[in-house]
């Protein structure tokens, strides 16, 4: 063998770790563009199910990823999430665009129904490891947790106080959610809090997410896109209205 092809294998292993860490970095890297600006407004928000024109103000967006059960398909239908601050608290708007008559709007209640639902997901501590989770079913019952461990976790003993309605209409349904800043906790000097938003339908079994993940995987924490605050940070803390044990009682393992 001459010296140029024993060189040529030494390199090799070289360039299949260089390839493998390309690989991981581009990874990483699908969420680092998703990011929405949170727009302060200087009154409240009617929690109703109705757009109202402050919802003009917000940004949004409409890129969602299909987990299941088309991995990387487009979604079925459309959905919009929009985000706004006041002051005292976050809200969150989700427009789910449906055939009305495979819309699934079941009863049930707090942190165990099931139907049409949306979430949206704030890693309010930037640790890349732990979020808040609120739901809300097209009926407009709602759910919260603590996700935990990267998200394979989920604490439901947690409860904070927070206010959400939905309502119907002949083209899909809105959800609207009012999170107030005294009811969970943050870091106070972050300018970004992690963010992904989710919607399920039930009428055909599709799961679909602002981020993309892997399929064998599914959601991460440390894959979230960015809220990002703009002139605005909050800062209220006041009663930490929530119930958050030291030993967790409800934990699902997700794997």
């Amino acid at each position: 063998k001459s010296k140029s092809t024993d060189f040529m294998i030494k390199l090799i292993p070289l360039f299949v770790l260089t390839f493998t860490f390309f690989l991981l970095a581009t990874e990483g890297s699908k969420n680092e563009n998703k990011s929405l600006t949170l727009i302060k407004i200087d009154k409240d928000i009617n929690v109703d199910g109705v757009v109202d024109d402050a919802w003009k103000l917000a940004d949004s967006t409409t890129t969602f990823f299909q987990l299941e059960p088309y991995f990387n398909q487009s979604t079925s239908v459309k959905t919009v999430a929009k985000i706004l601050t006041s002051e005292e608290a976050f809200y969150c708007l989700m427009i789910c665009y449906e055939d009305k008559q495979n819309i699934q709007a079941n009863a049930g209640m707090q942190d165990g129904f099931t139907g049409d639902i949306v979430s949206i997901m704030l890693d309010t501590f930037g640790d890349k490891q732990t979020a808040y989770k609120f739901a809300v079913n097209a009926s407009g019952v709602k759910s919260d947790s603590r996700m935990l461990d990267d998200a394979r976790n989920r604490d439901y003993s947690w409860d904070g106080i927070w206010d959400a309605e939905s309502k119907i209409y002949d083209w899909g349904f809105v959800v609207e959610m009012k999170i107030p800043y005294k009811s969970i906790k943050y870091d106070k000097n972050l300018t970004e809090w992690g963010l992904d938003f989710d919607r399920w339908r039930s009428y055909n079994k599709e799961d679909i997410y602002w981020c993309e993940y892997e399929q064998g995987e599914g959601q991460r924490i440390s894959k979230f896109g960015k809220l990002i605050f703009k002139d605005f940070k909050p800062v209220i803390t006041g009663l930490n209205l929530e119930l958050y044990p030291v030993g967790i009682a409800k934990t699902t393992y997700l794997g």
